[in-house]
């Protein structure tokens, strides 16, 4: 049973950096962050687009299993540096991998199979971002005929019980959504550090979103909508597979079970049995992930603001 890590980018992952430049004298304080879906669909142009703008590095994390011409793109992109992974990791592992090798206060990310658009990138552009205190500030994603794709998720719960996660086209700028879609958005930096990130012991991306921002909230984060931000796929939108399973079972106990007494969180042990029977994990590996968790959330309980319930009253106004 993997442990959950309890401070950010626990577990190291061996990696090396390659090319790139410093940053040049009038660069602003945001950087790029592009993840590399491979395949066909990549798009060598997402960094000629990138680089006419004025960020402070470009980043773009390649796995093993990679087939793109590295050598051809250093020579294409000289601003662009590699951050070369020898193991494969997840999409959460490679954000949180690339944002701590960032040196921008915000860091925008997004994949290889994106055309991005964003607002004119100056002093304006970096107040508006901290104005906005927006742990994370999610664009608008369209597809490559011009078809909006519903990137907002919400929560809401079925009877006070059953958790239900329902996407959908975001409409107003600055509303809230659980999670980055697609893990995409402009991060900021240090306090996505110091939200712990995304957990690596969380193997399904869908669940691994879904702690994540779950705990952004109920933390008081902000993850809100900008559609001054713009991303169009190159090809068909990712679908996802939201099956409950083990990584659902991590996520629950992390985010849902936890109970808010005002001032800190705790996972009682009264709601193990519950757990045990539902979660389909067995008695004694129900016991040890329940464990895990409850030794997790104790660890964090005074960084609780609210509990789950709470955090979906957020959505309430915007439920379809």
């Amino acid at each position: 049973m993997n442990t959950i890590p309890t401070i950010f980018n626990e577990r190291k992952i061996p990696y090396t950096v390659s090319g790139g430049q410093n940053p040049a004298s009038d660069a602003l304080p945001i950087s790029a962050l592009v993840l590399n879906r491979g395949g066909r669909q990549f798009n060598p142009d997402v960094y000629t687009e990138l680089e006419k703008l004025r960020f402070d590095s470009i980043l773009s994390v390649e796995s093993p299993a990679e087939t793109v011409d590295l050598d051809y793109i250093a020579k294409a992109h000289p601003k662009l540096r590699f951050l070369l992974v020898r193991d494969k990791i997840s999409p959460g592992e490679a954000v949180n991998m690339g944002i701590q090798e960032s040196t921008g206060d915000f860091v925008f990310v997004l994949w290889s199979d994106m055309i991005p658009s964003l607002p004119l990138l100056g002093t304006s552009f970096i107040d508006r971002l901290r104005e906005r205190r927006a742990l994370c500030l999610l664009p608008s994603f369209s597809g490559r005929s011009g078809e909006q794709v519903p990137s907002k998720v919400m929560p809401a719960f079925h009877r006070r019980n059953e958790l239900k996660l329902i996407s959908i086209l975001p409409e107003r700028e600055g509303e809230p959504c659980l999670f980055p879609f697609d893990y995409c958005g402009i991060y900021q930096r240090i306090p996505f550090m110091l939200s712990g990130g995304y957990d690596y012991s969380i193997s399904s991306p869908w669940w691994q979103k879904a702690d994540f921002g779950f705990r952004a909230h109920l933390w008081s984060e902000r993850i809100i909508y900008d559609p001054s931000v713009k991303l169009v796929y190159c090809g068909q939108a990712q679908a996802e597979d939201s099956t409950p399973d083990a990584s659902y079972a991590r996520f629950y106990l992390k985010n849902i079970a936890p109970r808010f007494s005002g001032e800190s969180s705790s996972l009682p042990y009264s709601l193990f049995p519950s757990f045990a029977l539902r979660s389909g994990l067995g008695l004694f590996a129900s016991w040890e992930e329940f464990r895990l968790a409850k030794a997790w959330v104790a660890k964090n309980s005074y960084l609780f603001r609210r509990d789950a319930l709470a955090v979906t009253d957020l959505w309430e106004k915007y439920a379809p």
